[in-house]
């Protein structure tokens, strides 16, 4: 009974090897300019072992591919042979094909089945950007790994796919899948934007002004609306300083992240590598800056708390999208500040007044070459790459008429200003000239 159980696995075992070996000499006698990876003679593999195999080979010529070239897996159930899945990418000198695993994206799918949205009993970390998840947080919690992670987070990165090693080269970005059509263009979207909706949200409360608050210049916003006005003069006049750059540099603003309404300022994509950038409108304060924490006006802030988040955030999100590693450097952007006093600066986040933005980043060591900045570019212009739905869209006409009314108001205070710091002097001109007056 043992004796004729295993000759059927031993069988199955020549076949495969059989099949492996014809795969192998077809494919090279097929395809004019196609050579293996690896020169050495293959061991011989069980047909357990051969679907979790990964065949890696480099094509010089172009039109193979174009020309239909494929790779075949053997299945382990029947022994047919059976075309695999495949990804073409850039690498160094010619193209590397590579075929994923048949069954990689039915565990993914199980993996996401298995995730379930629920409210945490207990205090948690996301696993993705490593924020706290206060008890009552609903979040997502993934049951194979036992781990949770946040709304803002999104979806799991896709499982990665088994192959075999190749060495990393300069052109190690690899440009967007081609199966993922764009369906937005943040290159479209205006500076400031979210800030922006928000801003006019909370203005709709304000009361309509009064013929003299009209006259003494009182100003039209209100309390709520104030902190989102001034966010969005900032971003706009980081957004003006960033158009000085060339044109080898890639800018997008408001860039909307996830699905909790959080956005990131500005990302730029460019020669000197990637940055997000945080505006910070701090009209007439005077900011204290060291290596932990920023003060301004004697408070401190979370200004480099949150600068290191969206820089981590905007990494992972750019690996998973152009599949290699991506670093990004944290920029906070101050805006209309009186004074900034440097104690110590931050090693890992650049703290700049916002003229000098476009002069330091035109400055920094080339770490990509042209093709590597435009596949950036493209990530960072796809909406889907941010895990977002489409953002709203603000009525800039709306907030042109009310920065209008803001300017108003300010020049009618000024003028009172003047005017009242013009008294004393006219009323002693005025005792001066009275001997001299006729009457």
């Amino acid at each position: 009974m043992s004796s004729s159980a295993s000759e059927p696995s031993g069988s199955m075992r020549d076949r495969a090897t059989r099949t492996s070996t014809e795969t192998r000499s077809s494919s090279t006698s097929t395809a004019a300019g196609v050579e293996s990876a690896s020169t050495a003679a293959p061991s011989p593999l069980s047909a357990e072992q051969l679907p979790r195999t990964m065949t890696v080979l480099t094509i010089s010529d172009a039109s193979a591919v174009r020309a239909g070239l494929c790779m075949s897996s053997l299945d382990s159930t029947c022994g047919r042979s059976r075309p695999a899945p495949a990804i073409v990418q850039s690498a160094g000198r010619g193209l590397q094909l590579r075929t994923r695993r048949s069954h990689s994206l039915n565990s993914e799918g199980a993996r996401r089945m298995s995730d379930a949205q629920m409210r945490l009993r207990y205090r948690g970390t996301c696993r993705l950007c490593s924020n706290d998840l206060p008890a009552g947080t609903t979040a997502i919690y993934e049951r194979t790994t036992r781990t949770t992670r946040c709304l803002d987070c999104g979806p799991p990165a896709p499982a990665p796919t088994t192959a075999t090693t190749v060495p990393a080269t300069a052109a190690s970005v690899a440009t967007p899948s081609p199966e993922r059509t764009p369906v937005g263009d943040l290159r479209l979207r205006p500076p400031a934007a979210a800030v922006i909706v928000e801003a006019l949200r909370a203005q709709e409360s304000a009361p309509p002004r009064s013929g003299a608050a009209r006259l003494f210049g009182v100003s039209p916003l209100t309390p709520e609306s104030q902190p989102w006005y001034l966010g969005a003069i900032g971003e706009l006049e980081v957004a003006r300083m960033l158009d000085q750059l060339g044109a080898e540099w890639h800018v997008v603003h408001a860039v909307p992240v996830g699905n909790g309404g959080s956005d990131i300022d500005h990302v730029v994509v460019g020669p000197g590598g990637v940055f997000t950038i945080n505006s910070k409108y701090h009209q007439g304060q005077k900011v204290w800056v060291a290596s932990k924490r920023i003060l301004v006006g004697g408070h401190r802030t979370d200004h480099l708390r949150n600068a290191r988040h969206e820089a981590r955030r905007v990494a992972k999100l750019l690996t998973r999208a152009t599949l290699a590693a991506v670093v990004v450097r944290p920029i906070i952007a101050i805006v209309a500040a009186r004074e900034i006093t440097f104690k110590e600066r931050p090693e890992d986040v650049s703290v700049l007044r916002s003229h000098q933005l476009a002069r330091w980043l035109q400055r920094q060591p080339t770490v990509y070459s042209s093709a590597e900045t435009q596949a950036l570019a493209r990530a960072i212009n796809d909406i889907q790459t941010w895990g977002a739905a489409t953002p709203v869209e603000p009525d800039l006409i709306a907030f042109a008429k009310l920065r209008e009314s803001v300017a108003a108001a300010r020049r009618r205070r000024r003028v009172w200003a003047v005017g009242i710091l013009a008294l004393p002097f006219a009323g002693l001109a005025l005792v001066q000239l009275a001997p001299l007056l006729p009457f």
